[in-house]
């Protein structure tokens, strides 16, 4: 098990070839601690059974990126609110491990505190996108060195191997053998370096589906592979109480497991907090199942569950956590509680005998394969022996995208001979090419590509309508030269057509509608058996006869039939991709469960994409066929170019659309949070779509088209654009949610490590 997913930078592996650890010792202290053991399900401090009642402690949250543990302005004056406050242990999420910890660690002792640390940070961690690419060399080079770092100090109690890596969703457990293979790692390097037992565990999230099945997979296997302990991140209790809460149901699932278990967050802030939970964690309701629970969390971050703000915390990204330390209300009623409710006397009921459980098999919630682990990579072999070497810190090169991973097969313990990935050259490799920075063209050739496409799919679409007589009928001769643009009556081309006419005041026909509003109505056929009205002919048209018309082009300059055939092409598919496809296509991005959702929306906007295109490529046509009398085109007109423009605003969009989605991707895998090209791929994609939607009518307007058409594509309009963005604000509030209830969470804050914003 280990490090919750997916931040990082580009690949690096210069880390992979620092010497052999230097052993460091401790400065002198008052104060040394009886070391924390797992019995049977429960922990013990010696003889006696232990109760976590702590606090989580990262100043400057995630942003802040900074080490509490390794500078004495920031340490210590908590250090003397932690025992007004009366907590037995902290939890630290990020720590750096080319940084001396000493008087820190030392003062925390003397105040009888212990320490729980996240072996992973932003840079160092599996990639939810990529579990098996991310578990590599560089990224246990920096969990061990971690490992070197605290190893040392009686007051290190445990550490976490990975942080809510697992989520809601389906491909997110896909991680689960990465986690537990870095779990074993972990506590194979501490017994191959001789440290004494130091515990090691998985922080899980709170999630129904799954979180039984992470339970009793960290607990099932051989005694190697199996967990010191489980732990989750509970935020069910609002101020209410053990029943209402379903606390009391997650005991008596919990009844019979065979590792200590213990709440790694809680501290529900929906209501005023009472910190009632510290009186369930520490009655019999619980003792014989949990051991205590860590209060989530110190300082006040943006998501507002700290009891201390520190002056200036939040500023310049959070980087500067030496401000005058405020108490809030909370701090005092969690401090109360902890008074109030303290750790109860005797064993608690624990369970004496720790037993596997049975490895969970695949279902709708989980899609592990429980046959073995992944063989650790072979580079990492020698640390076994030599020693991870200097950390890489909080500022390293980063593993995401190193290259020495572990082979695709399974099994093989940590240190052995197995089948792994890669030998000592590729890593060596991998080093020297992480140390040079790498031009990445991808989205150069992702440009070109979609460029390349694009422009195909319109020459495509505009020599397709060439040379098409609508109608059936032959047309022969160049229009006259009399008024450039525009045809003649002594034009020699001819046509006949067959079909039922009526009077019309401008051409003796009806058939073919305007191009324009209040436009004249082109007649595509006058009338047939029943002859076709006349009118005038002042504009160069043709009056109505006896059943057929003597010129295709109806004195316009152009094929009306053939325009006709086009535009009402046009506007279906346009219709199609605007109002239909890319709209589902974003939807389904945020309702379709695991890894099939990416797909799914990336399937649903290349169709899209196509049949815009050719719709494109159709309008683009028609602006070029198009002739108004008087001479000039439809983008000459004040009254007609308008949705011809924005079309092809819409078009230029569709070409960066893609690039944006692709390098928004890129980045999002590395930091896992939103950025610019986070917020453009949004903007771009909301706007083109809601103003595809309004050219669509304008397009409607410009042909003149039906009432009933009208009707029909306005409603149908407006209930997808409706359920599309209704479907986005919702996207949007259950996002915040998660935001404001992940916390602090250096290695993963969203489920997927892709982030859904198109």
């Amino acid at each position: 098990m280990k490090s919750a997913s997916v931040m990082s930078a580009l690949a690096a592996v210069t880390a992979v070839h620092a010497g052999p650890t230097t052993t460091l010792k401790s400065q002198p202290r008052a104060t040394e601690l009886e070391p924390i053991t797992a019995t049977g399900n429960a922990f013990f401090k010696g003889k006696e059974r232990f109760y976590v009642r702590g606090i989580d402690y990262q100043p400057g949250g995630a942003s802040g990126n900074v080490d509490p543990l390794a500078d004495t302005k920031v340490c210590m004056p908590d250090i003397e609110k932690f025992k007004k406050l009366g907590v037995n242990v902290i939890r630290v999420y990020s720590t750096d491990n080319s940084m001396e910890h000493d008087d820190c660690m030392n003062a925390l002792a003397d105040a009888g505190i212990y320490v729980v640390l996240d072996a992973n940070n932003p840079r160092y961690s599996i990639n939810r996108d990529d579990p098996h690419g991310s578990y590599n060399t560089p990224y246990l080079q920096s969990v061990f060195a971690t490992i070197d770092a605290f190893a040392k100090y009686s007051n290190t109690m445990a550490f976490f191997s990975g942080n809510e890596v697992i989520h809601d969703l389906l491909n997110t457990t896909l991680t689960a053998p990465y986690i537990k293979a870095t779990d074993r790692d972990m506590r194979a390097y501490i017994k191959a370096r001789d440290y004494r037992k130091i515990l090691v565990g998985y922080s899980a999230a709170d999630v129904t589906t799954n979180r039984m099945q992470a339970a009793a997979y960290f607990n099932c296997g051989t005694d190697d592979e199996r967990s010191d302990f489980f732990a989750f991140n509970d935020y069910s209790w609002c101020s209410t109480d053990f029943v209402k809460s379903g606390w009391d149901k997650k005991v008596k699932d919990f009844e019979g497991y065979g590792i200590p278990l213990f709440l790694s967050e809680y501290g529900c802030i929906d209501n005023a907090r009472n910190f009632g939970e510290i009186e369930a964690l520490m009655s019999s309701n619980m003792t014989s199942v949990y051991s205590g629970g860590l209060l989530y969390e110190y300082t006040m971050e943006p998501n507002k569950f700290g009891i201390v703000e520190i002056k200036g915390g939040q500023e310049k990204g959070g980087a500067d956590q030496t401000g005058e330390r405020k108490e809030l209300k909370e701090f005092s009623a969690f401090a109360d509680a902890l008074k109030k409710w303290p750790a109860p006397k005797g064993d608690g009921g624990y369970t004496k005998t720790s037993k596997a459980s049975k490895c969970p098999p695949k279902d709708d919630h989980w899609d592990v394969d429980p046959s073995g682990l992944p063989a650790i990579p072979e580079g990492a072999k020698k640390f076994f022996t030599q020693g991870a070497g200097k950390g890489p810190g909080l500022m390293g090169d980063g593993s995401q995208w190193a290259t020495d991973q572990a082979s695709t097969s399974t099994g093989g313990s940590a240190g052995s001979s197995g089948t792994t990935g890669g030998d000592s050259s590729t890593s060596k490799n991998a080093a020297m090419r992480g140390s040079i920075p790498a031009f990445d063209n991808t989205p150069f050739i992702v440009s070109g590509l979609a460029l390349l496409f694009t422009l195909v799919a319109l020459t495509v679409s505009a020599h397709g309508g060439h040379g098409h007589g609508g109608g059936g009928g032959t047309a022969t001769g160049p229009p006259s030269d009399d008024d450039p643009g525009s045809g003649s009556e002594s034009s020699s081309g001819t046509s006949t057509n067959s079909g039922g006419g009526d009077d019309d005041d401008y051409t003796g026909t009806r058939g073919g509608g305007s191009f324009w509003p209040g436009g004249p109505a082109y007649g595509g056929s006058s009338g047939g058996s029943g002859g076709g009205g006349s009118g005038p002919s002042n504009n160069g048209f043709n009056s109505g006869g006896g059943g057929s018309s003597t010129s295709s082009r109806n004195g316009a300059g152009f094929d009306i039939d053939e325009a006709l055939h086009y535009r009402r092409l046009h506007g279906i598919l346009a219709a199609v991709a605007v109002v239909v496809l890319f709209p589902v296509g974003s939807i389904l991005v945020r309702v379709v469960p695991g890894r099939l959702a990416v797909w799914v929306h990336a399937g649903f906007q290349m169709l899209a994409w196509g049949v815009y295109v050719a719709a494109a490529g159709l309008g683009i046509y028609l602006v070029m066929l198009v002739r108004i009398p008087g001479g000039g085109g439809l983008l000459q007109n004040p009254s007609t170019r308008y949705h011809p423009i924005i079309g092809l605003v819409l078009l230029a969009l569709l070409v960066v659309q893609p690039v944006v989605g692709f390098i928004h991707h890129r980045a999002y895998k590395k930091v896992q949070k939103r950025q610019m090209w986070s917020y453009l791929h949004l903007a771009i994609g909301r706007g083109g779509i809601t103003l595809g939607i309004v050219n669509g009518g304008l397009g409607l307007y410009l042909s003149n088209a039906s009432a009933y058409y009208t009707r029909v594509y306005s409603i149908v309009a407006a209930v997808m654009w409706a359920l599309w963005m209704a479907v986005a604000i919702w996207a949007e509030i259950k996002r915040a949610r998660k935001t404001s209830k992940a916390k602090y969470n250096p290695v993963t804050k969203t489920p997927a490590g892709h982030e859904r914003s198109s």
